[in-house]
């Protein structure tokens, strides 16, 4: 792996060059004076992921990154905005548009290559001051999906950064998965979701496992209705007995995955 660095220390600009292969853009992400949190490597029969570069602690914030390409409002997009997308995404840096134009794609059939990339990496930005909108964080959008991620993302919506914190350890050489859509749901549901948002089968872990679907998945439909109860007790009954809700919650939780 070659890094060709620019910019000072605490205000990073990278481009990483896998040999031949692929390049990731660090150009709007912010990480430890350690260097670039992962890296991409090919995966046989599975196409590119990213490996952690160094030990991730649970808690421990990966990434901060700033949107690449932004745009109003969700797909399909309408003239215009794939209009202001093909403008955003050629006024890139040369490398960083390589970079972008590397990405998958699974919607050919939209009205630009761009938008169809776009489409296929970009996240909801929750919250956003902007009203409905959505973007590209093209570091992050390197990293693959999982049902069992071990990463979770957090959306800041002052500033459209994407906090990206490890949600248990994870050790150097590890691949970083996120998620990509509602895990509180059953494993067919899942599968639908991402056939229908994003193309593909999943074959993570937790959907491949036979025997067990019905105990995870009830695991995981517990899960979410206690996540709503907490919100619920949140909006009537405040903050601190909504904390009190959530750590029993966390409890039982914890004291079923250890029958």
């Amino acid at each position: 792996t070659a890094l060709m660095r620019a910019a000072e220390r605490g205000h990073i600009e990278v481009v990483t060059a896998l040999e031949g292969q692929t390049i990731t853009s660090w150009l709007s992400a912010q990480y430890s004076a350690e260097g670039p949190p992962w890296e991409v490597r090919e995966v046989e029969g599975k196409g590119y992921a990213t490996f952690a570069t160094r030990r991730f602690e649970k808690g421990e914030c990966i990434v901060t990154e700033k949107p690449t390409v932004w745009v109003r409002g969700h797909h399909p997009f309408d003239s215009a905005q794939v209009a202001e997308i093909d403008r955003k995404v050629e006024a890139l840096p040369k490398l960083h548009r390589r970079a972008f134009y590397e990405m998958a794609n699974v919607f050919p059939e939209a009205p630009s290559v761009a938008a169809g990339i776009f489409m296929t990496n970009s996240f909801d930005m929750t919250g956003s001051p902007y009203g409905d909108a959505c973007a590209m964080y093209l570091a992050m959008a390197r990293i693959n999906h999982s049902c069992s991620p071990n990463v979770q993302q957090t959306h800041l919506p002052d500033t459209g950064e994407e906090v990206l914190y490890a949600c248990r350890v994870i050790e150097a050489g590890e691949e970083i998965n996120d998620c990509y859509i509602e895990l509180r749901q059953s494993t067919a549901d899942r599968r639908g979701d991402l056939r229908a948002l994003y193309r593909f089968e999943c074959s993570c872990p937790s959907c491949e496992r036979v025997g067990v679907e019905d105990e995870e998945d009830a695991q995981r439909q517990k899960a979410k209705e206690l996540d709503d109860l907490v919100v619920a007790v949140a909006s009537e009954d405040g903050a601190e007995m909504a904390l009190q809700v959530a750590v029993d919650a966390l409890r039982l939780l914890q004291a079923e995955a250890n029958l």
